[in-house]
């Protein structure tokens, strides 16, 4: 059945029973709606959050003007949406007056992601003979939701072999390193021949000091450069406290010393555990400076969702 769903509280995302859903309908509410949109394109107006089908959403309203003549084009956004989830929405927008008589209806469908999108005719909106203000001069937007399914979006990783725990033995076992890395204090072995395949960058490092003698590493820290080593012997990822904590500098070192396999597995980690929209525009600043390509596409992506708010952030 159809229903007006509350549009102020933000309930936690529920699993959906069956697809497709029923339809339900949502509506916003603008008040003062005549003078509530100037025309400068930056701006747009947003409604709170609406709860409907176990997720959240928002209507934003942009001034458009093209040709001559003034636009609204209204934009439907699902929020918070999870990384792994993309649901194909039906939507219809009605635009009716007070006393329920329908003006204008807008069906399509689309993936949520990508937005939901109309156009409408501002002088239509604001035509007095047609009604669709409140006397107060609120317009009111009603906006039936269905979802018709939601597509599995698997977040990118790349393909690394198990974790081979012979090999990180070495770490320990360094009887037979051919020399020692020196980074904050501590003392690292190092394996020419494992390095020349896995990071030949951190390998050629040797080319300019004798035979068997220790090099000092500077500008890393003991833990990265250790996790670094871990993942270079024996597949071993670092773990979530230290991709959290310590992310840039695990992908400045990977960078630095050519652990290509390192670098796109911790861009991968962030993409799926830690980028987030408060964070956003730092990431893409980060990942342009830095040649991190994937992580650059995730952080530009979620900033095109929403950069009003990454740039409040």
């Amino acid at each position: 059945g159809r229903g007006v769903v509350d549009v102020v509280r933000v309930r936690k995302k529920q699993k959906l029973a069956t697809l497709p859903t029923e339809k339900q309908t949502v509506r916003f509410e603008f008040e003062d709606f005549k003078n509530l949109l100037g025309n400068d394109t930056r701006y747009a107006v947003e409604s709170p959050i609406a709860h409907c089908h176990g997720y959240n959403w928002s209507l934003r309203l942009f001034p458009v003007s093209w040709n001559g003549r003034d636009f609204i084009d209204v934009h439907l956004k699902l929020m918070d949406v999870p990384k792994t989830e993309d649901p194909l929405v039906t939507t219809n927008l009605t635009l009716g007056t007070p006393s329920g008589r329908k003006v204008n209806e807008r069906t399509g469908q689309h993936t949520a992601i990508n937005k939901v999108r109309w156009r409408l005719h501002r002088s239509e909106v604001l035509n007095t003979n047609l009604g669709l203000l409140t006397e107060d001069g609120t317009l009111q937007i009603d906006i039936e939701i269905q979802i018709v399914s939601v597509k599995e979006k698997p977040l990118w990783s790349p393909k690394i072999g198990p974790k081979d725990d012979d090999q990180l033995k070495l770490m320990e076992l360094d009887g037979n390193a051919d020399a020692h890395f020196l980074v904050g204090g501590q003392k690292f072995p190092a394996y020419r021949c494992i390095l020349q395949v896995k990071a030949p960058m951190l390998d050629e490092i040797f080319e300019f000091v004798d035979k068997g003698r220790d090099v000092k590493i500077e500008g890393v820290s003991p833990s990265v450069f250790e996790a670094l080593l871990r993942f270079v012997y024996g597949r071993e990822r670092p773990n979530s406290d230290l991709v959290r904590d310590n992310g840039r500098e695990l992908l400045e070192a990977a960078d630095r010393f050519g652990c290509k396999k390192l670098k796109l597995w911790v861009e991968s980690k962030i993409v799926q555990d830690w980028i987030t929209i408060e964070n956003a525009a730092t990431w893409v600043a980060f990942a342009n400076s830095h040649s991190c390509g994937y992580l650059k596409e995730a952080a530009i992506e979620l900033f095109d969702s929403d950069p009003q708010a990454v740039m409040k952030s």
